[in-house]
C-alpha cells in the first residue's frame, strides 16, 4: 500500500514534531502530535525519564484520551501518572493523577476502564474521578495475593479469579514424579503418574464505585478473566481443560454462563461492537489466526488471512474495526525446538469486510523491565469507539491519526 501520510500543522507550540517516529505505511492522516513533557506536572524518576507510555485509551464518546505514563519504575516504588487529554485541545491536561500501582499493557484483560457516561475511571484497582483524583481502592489491588479487577458496568466492579490449588496435592504429585525420575527404570506409563490436584474453584466479588462489596459469585471451575464489556456487563473468561482450553462468556451480575466453546489456543480475547463480538487467536496450521465470533452463539463473523498472531489488539466499541498485530516466527537460538514471535506491523482491520484499512511498522520505546534493565517495547495504541481514529504513544509522545478515507 502506497505511503500516504498527511501531516496537519496546528500552529501550537506544544504540538511539536519528533523525527523518526512517524507511521510509515497505510492511509492515515496525522491530526496532532503532543510531547507530554510540555504538559506534565512534576519530574519523573530517573528510571522513567523517557516517560514510557503504558496505556492509551479513548473515552466512550471519543472526546478524551486517557494516557498512563511510567513515573517511577524502581521495584520498591513503581508509580504511574494518568493524564486525561482532550482530543480537540490535547495541549491542556487538567487531570493529572498519580497512581501507585502498575497499569496493564496493551491487550488482554483490562485493568483500566471508563464508565459508560465517561465521568469516572477504574485504573489498576482504583476508582478515579478526573476532577477529584483517586477515590477508593479494592482490597487486593496492590497487595498479595493479587486478584485482577475490572469495571464490569457503569456502577459495578468485579475482582477475583481461581483460588490456589491444594498445596498438599501439588506437593505429593511433585514428590512422586521426582521419585520416578530418580529410579530411572524406563518410560513411565501414564497410569502410574499420580493425578494432579483438583481444579481450583473461582471466587468473584462485586463492588460498587465506593469499593463496598455487594455480592459474591463462586464457580467450581478455574476461570481467568480476559476482557469485559461494560456496555453489556458481560465478561470473557478462559479455562484450561485437559490438553486444550475453553472460552466462556458470562454475566457476573446475575451469575449466568451465556456461552462456552472449546479452543486449542491459549489466547486472550477482546470484545468489540459493545460486547456483541469477541476477537481471539485460534490455531490455524502452524500459525495463530485472529478470529472474531458473535459472543452469544459463537458464530464466526471474520477471520484474518494475512495477519499472523493478532495480539496485542485494540478493539473499537461501536464498529467492526480493530487494530491487530502481525508477526513472523524466528527460531529461538537457545533451543532447536522453540520459536520466538517477532512483531512486524500493526494493522487496522475490519473483520466484517476482511479489509486492511491501514498498517504501519511499530516504533519501540525505552522502558525499564522487571530486572531494572533498559528494554525496548512497542508503542501503545488505541482505536476510537467509532473506529475512525487511531492514537499511539511512546517515549512521552502521543499522536492522533484519522483513518482515510
Amino acid at each position: 500500500m502506497a505511503l500516504k501520510i498527511l501531516s496537519r500543522a496546528l500552529g501550537l507550540a506544544l504540538l511539536t514534531l519528533v523525527g523518526g517516529r512517524a507511521i510509515d505505511a497505510g492511509v492515515l492522516a496525522k491530526v496532532w502530535e503532543l510531547d507530554l513533557r510540555n504538559v506534565v506536572h512534576g519530574t519523573p524518576d530517573a528510571s522513567a525519564k523517557y516517560l514510557p507510555v503504558q496505556l492509551i485509551r479513548f473515552s466512550p464518546d471519543g472526546q478524551q484520551l486517557a494516557v498512563a505514563v511510567a513515573w517511577n519504575q524502581s521495584r520498591e516504588v513503581f508509580k504511574s501518572k494518568l493524564l486525561i487529554l482532550g482530543t480537540q485541545r490535547p495541549e491542556y491536561a487538567p487531570a493529572q493523577i498519580e497512581i501507585g500501582a502498575g497499569i496493564g499493557n496493551q491487550g488482554g484483560a483490562r485493568s483500566f476502564g471508563w464508565s459508560n457516561d465517561g465521568r469516572s475511571l477504574f485504573v489498576a484497582g482504583r476508582v478515579v474521578d478526573p476532577g477529584l483524583g483517586v477515590g477508593c481502592e479494592l482490597p487486593r489491588a496492590t497487595s498479595p495475593p493479587f486478584w485482577p479487577s475490572f469495571l464490569v458496568s457503569s456502577d459495578r466492579l468485579i475482582q477475583g479469579g481461581p483460588e490456589l490449588p491444594d498445596a498438599g496435592a501439588v506437593r505429593a504429585r511433585m514428590d512422586a514424579l521426582g521419585a520416578m525420575l530418580k529410579d530411572n527404570k524406563g518410560p513411565t506409563p501414564a497410569s502410574a503418574i499420580p493425578p494432579g490436584p483438583a481444579e481450583p474453584r473461582s471466587r468473584f466479588t462485586l463492588f460498587d464505585l465506593q469499593c463496598s462489596p455487594e455480592g459474591i459469585w463462586e464457580v467450581p471451575e478455574s476461570w481467568q478473566i480476559q476482557d469485559v464489556a461494560e456496555e453489556r456487563h458481560v465478561v470473557a473468561v478462559t479455562r484450561s481443560v485437559g490438553d486444550g482450553y475453553e472460552f466462556l462468556i458470562v454475566d457476573p451480575l446475575v451469575g449466568k454462563v451465556i456461552r462456552r466453546w472449546p479452543s486449542s489456543y491459549p489466547a486472550i480475547g477482546s470484545f468489540s461492537e459493545g460486547g456483541r463480538v469477541l476477537c481471539s487467536v485460534e490455531e490455524e496450521g502452524n500459525k495463530g489466526q485472529l478470529v472474531c465470533r458473535q459472543a452469544d452463539d459463537g458464530k464466526k463473523v471474520g477471520a484474518s488471512e494475512s495477519i499472523n498472531g493478532g495480539f496485542p489488539i485494540a478493539t473499537s466499541a461501536r464498529s467492526s474495526r480493530i487494530i491487530a498485530s502481525d508477526h513472523h516466527r524466528e527460531r529461538d537460538p537457545r533451543s532447536p525446538y522453540e520459536y520466538d514471535w517477532v512483531l512486524d506491523r500493526q494493522v487496522v482491520w475490519d473483520y466484517r469486510s476482511g479489509s486492511e484499512l491501514a498498517s504501519w511498522r511499530p516504533n519501540r520505546q525505552r522502558a525499564t523491565n522487571t530486572t531494572n534493565e533498559q528494554d525496548r517495547v512497542p508503542d501503545q495504541f488505541a482505536i476510537s469507539p467509532d473506529g475512525l481514529y487511531v492514537a499511539t504513544g511512546g517515549d512521552g509522545i502521543v499522536r492522533l491519526f484519522k483513518i482515510e478515507p
